[in-house]
């Protein structure tokens, strides 16, 4: 499916009637839900010879799950892949952009070494084999290990990144050969009279604080700071070429509020009257007291929820 703005609506009310009536039920249809549309463009790749594949989407959209995903359906079709991560390709030590206010810009694509980048896609695509580099954060540096990168008719390459259909990175790249797919939370949750009760971007934001706080050792008021730069990195960066996507994902999985929502409380509370948070921290327990509690033992262990689990 092509990209559209127009937002998908999940019910609250028929959602959790659902809900009541069968969680199991509602689980395992959203994980066969995804789970097709990643067989079919794994499918649709191979069929059709789209042996390098350009995966993007906004923070906390999914992305790497769904690469994940995309890669083992590929090789169930006795095809070899390489999942390659852009952000390998950042920029070393402080040669980084700034937004106005002094702060790093990670979300712009000049914090990307461009040049070296279609400098390996070059050599892998003339040569067929080429060392990729690692990228280590805490150091701002690439590593000293690199991993080797081949190519042939059996292989397919996945890129993965916020700036995969931009351009810039697919100079040395053949249009014919290539699947460019955008992963995104595309639903609001509404009720019977199409009033937004939980934003897609809301939603979002639900994963990235849990995310950071299970496994980057974060905070919610350093997410919560970083959040204005995201989203205008995404209206900047991501937005202009979204719509040039063979294919769009939404990676909505209509049970995920029932798992966040109480951890969400969990996480926030006595933070309502936060100084410098306190608008987005009462939103987020607003529409959290919507949502009954699910237990995270119910969800598959290879969910794209578990990215944020």
């Amino acid at each position: 499916m092509k990209y559209t703005e127009i937002m998908e609506k999940i019910y609250l009310s028929k959602l959790k009637e659902e809900f009541n009536k069968d969680k199991i039920n509602l689980i395992n249809s959203e994980e066969t839900k995804y789970d097709e549309q990643i067989i079919h463009i794994a499918n649709t790749a191979v069929e059709n010879g789209k042996h390098i594949i350009l995966l993007t989407g906004p923070s906390s959209s999914g992305k790497t799950t769904t690469a994940k995903k995309l890669s083992k359906a590929i090789q169930k079709l006795n095809k070899k892949v390489y999942r390659i991560s852009l952000d390998n390709f950042y920029r070393c030590g402080d040669d980084f952009p700034l937004w106005e206010d002094g702060q790093p810009n990670y979300e712009t694509i000049e914090a990307l070494d461009i040049d070296f980048f279609n400098f390996k896609i070059k050599e892998l695509l003339e040569n067929k084999k080429s060392l990729f580099p690692i990228y280590e954060f805490g150091k701002r540096q690439r590593a000293e290990k690199t991993f080797t990168v081949e190519y042939d008719e059996q292989t397919f390459l996945i890129f993965e990144g916020i700036h995969a259909l931009n351009p810039l990175l697919s100079q040395n790249i053949k249009n014919s050969n290539v699947l460019r797919i955008y992963v995104s939370v595309h639903s609001d949750f509404v009720d019977d009279n199409n009033n937004i009760i939980l934003p897609a971007r809301t939603l979002r934001l639900m994963r990235r604080t849990l995310r950071d706080n299970k496994y980057r050792d974060s905070d919610f008021d350093e997410t919560f700071d970083l959040w204005k730069y995201v989203l205008r990195g995404e209206e900047l960066y991501i937005k202009p070429f979204k719509k040039s996507a063979d294919i769009h994902i939404n990676s909505t999985h209509s049970y995920e509020p029932f798992l966040f929502c109480h951890k969400i409380l969990q996480l926030l509370e006595g933070q309502e009257n936060h100084i410098k948070h306190k608008e987005i921290i009462n939103d987020l327990i607003n529409i959290s007291h919507n949502f009954e509690e699910l237990d995270e033992t119910l969800i598959p262990k290879d969910s794209l929820i578990r990215e944020f689990l």
